[in-house]
Order: C-alpha cells, then structure tokens, then sequence
C-alpha cells in the first residue's frame, strides 16, 4: 500500500491547459490559461543530450509527485521554475487514487519562460 508523504510536497507546481480565445479580429487562437496550482514532489529522472538542428541541448525527464486529481490530462502543460514542460505520461500510483506521478518533459525550442500573459 502506497502512503504519500505529504512532507515531500515541498514545491508549487500549475498546471495550464489550452482554450481557444476569440480576438477583435474574430481569429481563434490557442493560449495557455492556468488551470490549478498544487504542491508537489520534483525529481529530475535522467537527461540525455540530442541534436536539434544539428546543435546539441539538453533534455531532462522529471518526475512530478502529487496528491491525486482526476481532472490533470496528458494535454495539459505544466509550468514550475519559470519553465513550461510536456507531460508525457500520468501514472496513479498503484491505482489508490491517493497520488499521481506525473512524468514531465521540458519544451524545447519554444519560448520556456511563463509570464503573466501565458498564465
């Protein structure tokens, strides 16, 4: 049996998911718009470098471990340390519905910093 240690969750993490917005142009657009913020676990799991471009970066799996919610999906993006990261995977943790780990990657090639008119 899982037991979350809710000690660990020292650390704020948001989650954002897109909406279509309307502008005075009648054009849609997507934007990211804030869904929830919870407190969480933050563990960087492994990186490896790659070519982008034929320039070398880096990019680290994080693994993210929170209380459960069953609202968060795969589509969603999720900002901590002023960065935007992917989720590539959402695991409940021996399916208790007690805490989700939430598998993270960090966007790359895209604008990374969230401000306020991202949130």
């Amino acid at each position: 049996m899982y037991v979350l240690n809710a000690g660990r969750l020292s650390r704020k993490v948001t989650f954002l998911q897109y909406t279509d917005t309307v502008d005075e142009h009648y054009r849609t657009e997507q934007t990211l718009e804030e869904y929830a913020t919870v407190w969480a676990e933050i563990k960087p799991m492994r990186g490896y470098e790659y070519l982008e471009y034929y320039r070398e970066k880096n990019k680290v799996q994080t693994k993210i471990t929170c209380r459960y919610r069953d609202d968060i999906t795969e589509d969603m993006v999720v900002s901590f340390n002023g960065k935007l990261h992917e989720i590539t995977a959402i695991i409940d943790i021996e399916d208790l519905h007690t805490a989700l780990e939430i598998m993270v990657q960090e966007r790359v090639g895209e604008d990374k910093n969230v401000g306020k008119s991202d949130v």
